[in-house]
């Protein structure tokens, strides 16, 4: 019996569903929250993939323009405290900034950043998936020995 677009979709539906129950079971199987904090904290460049990876997809994609009006901000301390009400400083925009342009720079310098890069494009572009990412690349070629 040939799958139809409907029976498709279920079944990734499920899939997703079951990847997801595996994920938070192994995630309190390893610790939960406070291991996540920990691992969280216990570099910058984890802080920075934390912020810049995780934390960005639970934000807002469609924002609604007419519910919102212009806000001008006089000084500094204005936008230090509106952004304070969200849980933001602007000393953590400024380090989270120069973390990344340092790994940025760590990255042009690492020779296994295009593999890193290519696996992380994957993880994204097939995120949540219940297939694990592959990146393969061709086999080098012996020389032709023409004797």
């Amino acid at each position: 019996m040939p799958m139809t677009a409907w029976s498709k979709r279920y079944r990734a539906n499920k899939m997703t569903a079951e990847v997801k129950e595996v994920l938070a079971r192994c995630f309190e199987d390893v610790g939960g929250y406070d291991a996540f904090v920990k691992w969280v904290e216990s570099s910058p460049e984890r802080l920075d993939t934390f912020y810049s990876k995780m934390w960005i997809k639970l934000l807002p994609m469609n924002i609604r323009p007419e519910g919102h009006k212009d806000v001008v901000y006089k000084s500094y301390e204005e936008v230090s405290i509106a952004l304070a009400d969200h849980g933001i400083s602007l000393d953590s925009i400024q380090k989270l900034k120069q973390l990344d342009l340092k790994a940025e720079r760590k990255e042009a310098e690492d020779p296994r950043h295009r593999l890193v890069k290519a696996l992380e494009e994957g993880l994204e572009e097939t995120f949540p998936a219940s297939d694990a990412v592959a990146v393969v690349e061709p086999a080098s070629q012996p020389p032709d020995d023409e004797a």
